[in-house]
């Protein structure tokens, strides 16, 4: 994406937290502008998703870890576990397939 005055990093993002009911909990985007601020990066409080709150985006790695810190404290608010799974997944190579484009 190209570098503009909304999104001078040339990143256009959306990290969202929804419950088991898909209902958005939280979440840090560039999606729209923040109503009476020139800034598109801002994020959604938890619970409170109507309300934006600036976000001073600084590159992808921060962002992560912004946003899983957040993650984090809205499931010890709740009293909820924050766990994560680390599980290595194999990713299909297209040369592997057959001509009926099945995995070999």
């Amino acid at each position: 994406m190209p570098e503009t005055l909304a999104r001078p990093f040339g990143v256009k993002y959306s990290f969202t937290l929804h419950d088991v009911d898909k209902t958005r909990l939280l979440g840090f985007d560039n999606a729209h502008g923040v109503a009476r601020a020139q800034t598109y990066d801002h994020r959604h409080r938890f619970r409170r998703t109507a309300e934006l709150v600036p976000y001073n985006f600084q590159g992808a790695d921060e962002l992560i870890v912004d946003f899983f810190a957040a993650v984090e404290q809205a499931c010890r608010q709740e009293g909820v576990a924050f766990d994560f799974v680390d599980e290595d997944t194999e990713v299909e190579d297209d040369d592997e397939a057959d001509e009926s484009g099945n995995p070999s």
